[in-house]
Parts: structure tokens; C-alpha cells; sequence
């Protein structure tokens, strides 16, 4: 940065010629001599020398004043952190964030955190070294259960298709991946109500102890209110905005049917959503809904995706301590140390976030028309779900997430150009 200063020299005359062209007069030190005082020759020049001072202070003042204006124009109002960081300095994702790299910075994208703000760049998951290669301190107290007669009850884990829990890829099952972890067993902890294998698994019980179970109901039905006496009461519901997860599922759907190993092509994605988005987003809340009012079930927790798929540790550390808490109530033993959560946080949330970045290769967008409908379906189910507020406890945790999801596409959802 070139800082504005103002370059003289005096020649020989003593004329002071300026930078610019301009010309000061002054006289040189015998004839300050002969036409000042003896008694006020050095008050002059004290004066003079005081001038000087506080020019240079003040092109200083300028100089480092312009500087700090220019680093708040290139990060803005967001964090700016390196692409590796140390624990202490850990910044949030989720907003617009600047990570600055060696050449170049990349901005986040507000739904996307793992995508540049246009989708054309991947956005790195910030290495925090000291838990590269970390280990959990956690060890089951017992070895697993082999006596059926002796398993716990499960948890059921309903969720919208691509949310972070059942997954038609058997990939991206956040839940799975993170409760056995969490418990220290093997031997898939987390089952598919879908999945069966002949003798060895149906409707999540199999030849080992099952923690969660994961299905979708009612948008595919299996009447869980049937079914309460081979459940735990209390239920773990993993959600995830409808404008990120609809297309997940668009996509997660043609790699498990139509061997496709990325985003299906912007035209297939844009003829896709125009028929499905509606019927669609009635199916997503219809599912919180179903869970929310039953009473043969209570929400213990709700998680959110966004709040996993992060590189904010503590807000991740803070979902994973509610989590590990209702699966101790449950009677499991549970990882339930900062270090061990923030563990498991660290290993499953990297593969994960590598992985999306290799199947998406551009932002879904949506209409207009198709973004203004899903504003105002969403604040009408947020009034529903606040007009029934303290039927139950955990209404006011889900109004809380609504309402994020609803700021985010408000302020976020990109819009297709006509």
C-alpha cells in the first residue's frame, strides 16, 4: 500500500524544493543565525523541530488507519481463519467465513459450509492438531451383550431422508456413525427399520444389540405406536433445513438406484424439484409433526444436521453432551468426556465433509416463486408448531430450529436467474 508522504530536499541556496514542483523559501542556518535573536533562535527552532514531530505522528496515525480499513474491507464482518488452526482459535462455518489459505481465500457458503459462497470451490476442514489422530479415553465397562434377553431397549431416530440419519446410500448415516462412537460397540449399534437379512435382521432386531434404530415414518410407514413395548419412550429425531436436505435426497437417491456418484445434472435436479418440492416439503413436516404430537412417544432431542456438519466445536460438542445424555438415560454406557466428544466430532464430521464434496459440483437453487412458497410454508408450520407451544417440552427446542431455518432462507436460499 503506497502510504501519501511528503518528500523534500533542501539544496544548496537552502531552498527547500518540494516532491510535487513547488518551491518553500526558507533561509539556511547562518542566515536563521543573522536574522533571529540569539535568545530566540533556539525557541524557534524547538518549535519548528516540535512541527516536524507531529507531522510524521500523524502520517504514521494515517498510514495504520487506512491499513486496518482495508484488512475489515477484505474479511468483512466474517472470522478469518487459516486452513489450519489451533484448538483456540476455532471459528464457526455456518455464517459467511473467510478461510484464508497461503494464495487465495475462500468464502463459505451459508448452507453449504463445505462449498465456497458460489459452489465452484471447496471449502478445506480446518486441521486442529491436537486431535489429529486422537483416541477415545471411553472403553465399554463390559463386553458386548450377547444374551438377547439382556439388551435394552432402542431408541427410534426418525428423519427426513438425508438429514444425518437413515440414508437410502448407507453413506452420510451421521447418527451411526456417531453412536458407535459414542457407546464403543462394533457391531452396527444403529440399524435400519428397512434393512433385513434373512435370519440376522429385521425391523432393527438382529443377532447383535441394537442402540437406534433409524426409519422415516409417516412418510413410510411402519406404526411405531404398535410397537411400544419394544421401544425406549424417549426419541431422538435428526433434522436438517428441507432446502439443503431435499436435494441431498434427490441426489443420495439416484447414487442408490441409478448408480450415479454425483449430483444428477442441473436440468434432471431443476425438473425434479419443480414436480416434487411441494409434495415434498408437506411429507418433511408431516414427519416432525407426527413426533412432535404423538402420544405414544416424547422427542427427547432434536439434532440438528447443520449443527454436526460444522467447524464449530463447541456448538458440535454441545449436541453430541445432549445426545450422550439421552442414551445414558436409556441405561447405555456412553463416551461422554469434552475430549472424547470432541473426538468423535473431529473424525466423523472430516470424512463426512470430504465426502460431500466429491458428489456436489454445483448449488441447488430454487424459483423465485418456488423460494417465496417455502418462506411462508415454513412460517406458517412455525405459528402451528408455537400455537401447541408447551404440549410438550420439547416444542420450544424444534420452534427454536424452525426459526434458524427459516432466517437462513430468508437470507441464504440462492435464487435460479430467469
Amino acid at each position: 500500500m503506497s502510504i501519501p508522504m511528503a518528500i523534500s530536499k533542501r539544496n544548496a541556496s537552502g531552498k527547500i524544493s518540494s516532491a510535487d514542483g513547488g518551491m518553500v523559501v526558507e533561509p539556511n542556518d547562518d542566515e536563521q543565525q543573522k536574522l533571529v535573536p540569539k535568545n530566540e533562535f533556539s525557541f524557534q527552532q524547538q518549535r519548528r523541530r516540535c512541527s516536524y514531530i507531529i507531522v510524521s505522528a500523524f502520517l504514521i496515525a494515517l498510514y495504520f488507519y487506512q491499513y486496518s480499513i482495508s484488512v475489515e474491507q477484505n474479511n468483512g464482518s466474517a472470522v478469518s481463519t487459516s486452513v489450519r488452526v489451533s484448538s483456540s482459535s476455532f471459528s464457526s462455518l455456518n455464517t459467511v467465513t473467510t478461510v484464508r489459505g497461503e494464495t487465495s481465500e475462500t468464502v463459505a457458503n451459508a448452507l453449504y459450509p463445505f462449498l465456497s459462497s458460489n459452489g465452484n470451490e471447496k471449502v478445506p476442514f480446518p486441521i486442529i492438531p491436537t486431535l489429529e489422530n486422537c483416541t477415545l479415553s471411553f472403553q465399554p465397562p463390559q463386553q458386548p451383550r450377547t444374551d438377547a434377553s439382556q439388551w435394552r431397549k432402542p431408541f427410534w431416530i426418525p428423519s427426513f431422508p438425508s438429514s444425518g440419519a437413515s440414508n437410502p446410500t448407507n453413506k452420510g448415516d451421521l447418527s451411526r456413525e456417531i453412536i458407535a462412537k459414542l457407546t464403543g460397540l462394533a457391531d452396527k449399534p444403529v440399524k435400519n427399520y428397512h434393512m433385513s437379512m434373512r435370519k440376522r435382521l429385521k425391523r432393527c432386531h438382529g443377532i447383535s444389540e441394537t442402540v437406534a434404530c433409524t426409519q422415516g415414518h409417516p412418510i413410510v410407514p411402519i406404526q411405531p405406536e404398535t410397537q411400544t413395548q419394544n421401544f425406549q419412550p424417549k426419541v431422538v429425531v435428526f433434522v436438517r433445513n428441507f432446502v439443503t436436505a431435499f436435494p441431498a435426497s434427490l441426489t443420495d437417491k439416484s447414487i442408490a438406484y441409478h448408480n450415479a456418484d454425483q449430483q444428477n445434472t442441473v436440468s434432471e435436479y431443476q425438473q425434479l424439484r419443480d414436480e416434487w418440492v411441494q409434495p415434498t416439503f408437506d411429507s418433511w413436516t408431516s414427519l416432525l409433526e407426527w413426533w412432535r404430537t404423538s402420544d405414544a412417544y416424547d422427542v427427547a432431542l432434536y439434532v440438528p444436521y447443520e449443527d454436526l456438519m460444522t467447524t464449530h466445536r463447541e456448538k458440535a460438542r454441545a449436541v453430541l453432551q445432549r445426545l450422550s445424555a439421552v442414551l445414558k438415560e436409556g441405561g447405555f454406557e456412553v463416551a461422554s468426556s469434552p475430549d472424547d466428544l470432541d473426538c468423535i466430532w473431529y473424525t466423523t464430521i472430516r470424512e463426512e465433509w470430504t465426502r460431500q464434496q466429491t458428489i456436489m459440483n454445483y448449488l441447488p437453487m430454487f424459483t423465485v416463486e418456488q423460494k417465496e412458497w417455502l418462506i411462508s410454508q415454513m412460517r406458517r408450520y412455525i405459528q402451528q408448531v408455537s400455537g401447541s407451544n408447551g404440549r410438550k417440552h420439547s416444542d420450544a427446542s424444534l420452534l427454536a430450529i424452525l426459526k434458524q431455518f427459516l432466517d437462513q432462507m430468508e437470507m441464504h436460499l440462492p435464487v435460479q436467474q430467469q
